[in-house]
Order: C-alpha cells, then structure tokens, then sequence
C-alpha cells in the first residue's frame, strides 16, 4: 500500500518555525491515512482486493521463498540444474540474480526507453521496470577488462541515461562529466555480502554457514535498530530555525548515517566475513549475521551514532537482537524482531538525574536495557553495564577455569524475573531486592582476590547499583557470557 499525504504552504509557513508545524501535520495524516489503509477504494474493488489469488493452492506452483504462486515457479535454475532443490518463482530467482551482479557493482546504469505494455506484474526486475520507462544494469571495474568507460555512455544517440556510482571511487574515475543525455549521480548502497566458493563459482553464504561461524553458541543473530522519535525530531526538532533546507539536511544526513557510514563500519568490524546486511538506509537497518557479530556491529552503530550527532541527546536509537536456528524463515525472524523491538521502544527507565527516560535501549536474550547499561563504548571489566560485567565473566572463566559463577549470577537472575513475572499477573509492582542480590554479592566475594580482585568488588557493587536494578545487567551479563563460552553443540 502506498499512501500519499500532502498540506498546503503558504508564504508564512517559511518563517518562525511554522514549518516544522505543517511537517508535523503531514506526518499526523500519513499515519491516519495508514491506520485506515485501501479505505477509498470501493466495495467491489475491496472484494476483488481480498479474494484467493492464484490458482488455489498449487504447491507445485508456490514459491518456497516468497510463498507466492507463479505459474513459472521451477525447481531447477536457468541451466536445468537443480543444486538445492527449492521451488522459486522467477522474481525469486531474478532477485537472487541482481543480489549477485550487485555484490560486485561499482555503477548503477538506468537507460529511459520506451515503455513495455506487458501487464506481467511477477516478472524480472527488468521486466518490471521496463513497464515503466527504465532499463537497469549495474557495472564493475572490477569485471569490465580495460575498464571501458565508452560503456557508461548511452548506447544510443540522444537516449537518456542515469548513472549512479556506489563508491568514491568510481565516481572519481569516470572522469567525465554530465552532459545533455547523461545525468551522473552517486549512491549509496547497504551492500555488505557474505560470500563463499561453490565449486568454482562464489556464491552468498547461506544462513546456516553464518550460524556455524559464530564463537560459542552456534546459532545466527538477527538485528533490527532504527531512531527514535523521528518524526517529533523533524516537526519539533529544529523550532523556530525550521526551513526547507534545513530539513532537507537533517533528512540527507540521517539517511547518510544509514546507508553511507554503517555498511562501512559492518565491512570494518567484519574481518571474518561474517554480516550480511538486508536493509540500511533512511533512519533503520536490519542485519544478519553470526550472533556475537551482530550484537558487537549493534553496539558500534550505537556509539557512531552518538558521535555523529555529536552526542546529542534527544537523538538516538533502539535496536533488538533475536538468536535463531540459520534455517528459520527470515519473515517469521523478522516479526519476532519487531515485537522485540517494541519491548525495546516501550522500556521506561532512569537516567543518573533521577529523571524518567523512554527508548534509547536493546532488545536481547528477551530482555530489555538502556544502551547506558548494555554498554557500548569505554568498557572496562566490571563496569556498571551488562559488557563490562560480561568481559569481566570471561576473564574469571578463562584465568581460573571457574565457569560456576557465570552459572550461578544467570540462575540469581532467572529467580528475580520469575519472581517479578508472577507479580505482573498479579497486578504488583516490581520486587527489587530479594536474595538473588545477596547470594551474587557473596559469589562475587568468594573470587575477589588476586589480579582480578578491584574489578570483581565494582561489578559486586553494581548488582546493589540503580536501587538495586543492577541484577538486570549482571544476568544478562553472566546469559551473554555463558553463550560466549559454550562449546560447540
């Protein structure tokens, strides 16, 4: 469904802020407008809307990666081979084609032709876009042998083209300029790709190899993050400076953020291959990977972000992390990301001043904390923050062998939250102190000696810290470690 809201401006509008009034008042009608979607269209067009599509339950016609049915669905690729024996539709399989040419493509070309009149809407990518007006193809350096730049000029005298270079580089290196038929732009793509070799022929990782890839716990970690409150940052953010190109600005920079500076920061992280990005841009993103480097690409993006807002404030972002199986579906993964991250965005909780806080946390192991005590930058072991506790954990565990106190802090922590489970049903306010604390204060003493001894008193004290809410990170503290260090299954 696509919604298109719109207000009129008049020439006051531009002066005293009023702008950021009016995006407030177009954003407040787009989301009506989407609380009541296809609303306007009439009673038949709704029936015909909500009636069985397809042939009725063709399995041998049903995609087995989208589910939806296409009379070209083959069980076999392009070249009669059948390497994996999975059903798919031709755009399934036109979009694993354009995953493949965009993995290596330095230059997205768009040619505007004629329009195709074919009512084929499940067909190629080019197929589709052709019935629009546009022809794509991507190009390499790295592929095209002598690096011909005569193939980034239209093929036709007087067609249009709109080429798009993905990296600096090449939009240095074309070397020329825009001209009357070639508009030249740049673009920047979340493109950050797993790959292997099949054979002789380099392939994308699939799920199940990134789950393998993981230290401790095999399992594959997915990661959804985006801002929070962003439509209030742009309606009242800015206040009486509110102008067309400052939102504009703020607009281009987020988006920047996303889709130019956290693909490179993934490709910085990711030494062993090991990310793959499904979505980046606007103000979210949404990746895959081996679990601990998903949870450590989460935390970087959050202290980038500060950094580039120049640690602002109001300006940050809520994230969940759910742990899953490589050969669970990614669309029921993703509605599991999604409640997480409302568990995220609902969390209330307390700065340093005492003042109620909302958002700004991290959905993991099914359990929500602020960013400030998850940890994302300055860890040191022992700190206040769920890291912190767990790098201290796996210095105990790996210097003295000792893996019964990770166990024990993650048995404290399960007997505080079921105590504290059974008092929401109950309709009771949250038990803070219990025995949980004493028992972990008294595990923690029982090692506070030798090397380890000023980091393992901080981390005692911090289960006492923040009225005594410290338990919440030291559990998820001694679960993150316990996975860290769990032999291979």
């Amino acid at each position: 469904y696509l919604s298109l809201q719109a207000v009129s401006l008049q020439a006051q509008d531009f002066f005293g802020g009023k702008l950021s009034e009016k995006w407030g008042e177009v954003s407040g009608r787009m989301q009506s407008k989407k609380w009541s979607r296809f609303n306007e269209l009439p009673a038949a067009d709704l029936q015909t809307l909500f009636a069985p599509q397809g042939n009725g339950g063709n399995e041998d016609k049903q995609c087995q990666v989208c589910g939806a049915e296409d009379i070209r669905t083959e069980a076999v690729d392009e070249t009669g081979n059948n390497p994996e024996g999975i059903r798919k539709c031709a755009q399934c399989r036109a979009f694993e084609d354009l995953g493949d040419s965009l993995r290596h493509a330095d230059a997205l070309i768009f040619d505007w032709v004629t329009p195709s009149t074919s009512d084929n809407t499940r067909g190629k990518v080019n197929e589709v876009l052709l019935s629009f007006g546009l022809q794509a193809k991507t190009w390499s350096w790295h592929i095209d042998e002598g690096n011909n730049l005569s193939k980034l000029l239209p093929p036709q005298t007087g067609q249009r083209r709109s080429l798009f270079a993905l990296n600096d580089e090449t939009l240095q290196r074309i070397g020329f300029k825009p001209s009357t038929f070639v508009a030249v732009g740049q673009r920047f793509i979340a493109n950050v790709t797993p790959t292997q070799w099949y054979g002789e022929k380099e392939t994308v990782k699939p799920f199940d190899v990134l789950e393998a890839q993981s230290n401790g716990i095999k399992r594959l970690g997915m990661l959804m993050m985006d801002v929070d409150g962003l439509g209030m940052i742009f309606s009242k953010g800015l206040k009486e400076k509110a102008t067309l190109s400052r939102l504009a600005h703020l607009s281009f920079a987020i988006n920047l953020f996303f889709e130019g500076y956290v693909p490179t920061l993934a490709r910085q992280l990711d030494d062993k291959d090991r990310l793959y990005s499904i979505y980046a841009g606007g103000d979210d993103l949404f990746f895959v990977g081996a679990w601990d480097a998903v949870i450590e690409l989460a935390r970087q993006v959050r202290a980038a972000l500060d950094d580039y807002s120049g640690h602002h404030a109001g300006i940050h972002a809520s994230a969940a992390i759910v742990l899953t199986s490589g050969k669970y579906p990614l669309y029921r993964a993703a509605q599991d990301l999604k409640e997480a991250e409302q568990q995220a965005k609902g969390l209330i909780w307390y700065d340093e001043t005492g003042e109620q806080r909302q958002k700004d946390a991290l959905s993991f192991l099914g359990q929500a904390l602020p960013w400030r005590r998850i940890g994302y930058q300055n860890i040191s072991p022992g700190g206040e923050n769920a890291a912190a506790v767990k790098q201290l954990l796996r210095q105990l565990e790996n210097d003295m062998g000792n893996k019964s106190l990770i166990r024990k802090l993650a048995e404290f922590y399960a007997q505080y939250a079921e105590v504290n489970h059974q008092r929401e049903l109950a309709g009771q306010s949250k038990q803070l102190f219990g025995p949980w604390h004493y028992r972990a204060a008294y595990a923690f003493a029982r090692l506070a000696s030798g090397k380890h001894k000023e980091a393992v008193q901080q981390a005692a004290q911090a289960i006492m810290a923040d009225n005594f809410r410290g338990i919440e990170w030291v559990g998820m503290a001694a679960r993150w470690a316990e996975l860290e260090g769990r032999v291979a299954e």
